[in-house]
């Protein structure tokens, strides 16, 4: 159970922090010498990092919860859907 949730929750935060880089970026229209130019002026890291990992959360709970209460038990007929 508890690697479930582990897998769960890292596989979750690597997708969505991926999906919340480019994110409310802006970048200078005249970047200084030696800088990429497309570097942003502030990426926000620490919100979006802090905003990524109660989502993972939130998904990683609600694994835990349909695990713990068998709604995850038996998922065979997922098989039959398949032609």
């Amino acid at each position: 159970m508890v690697a479930g949730a582990l897998l769960v929750f890292t596989i979750t935060w690597w997708v969505a922090i991926f999906i919340a880089l480019p994110i409310n970026i802006e970048v200078d229209a005249q970047p200084q010498a030696g800088f990429a130019s497309s570097a942003p002026k502030r990426a926000h890291l620490g919100v979006k990092v802090l905003i990524v990992t109660i989502i993972s959360a939130i998904f990683s709970g609600l694994y835990c919860y349909l695990k713990y209460a068998g709604y995850l038990a038996d998922l065979s007929f997922l098989y039959d859907l398949v032609p």
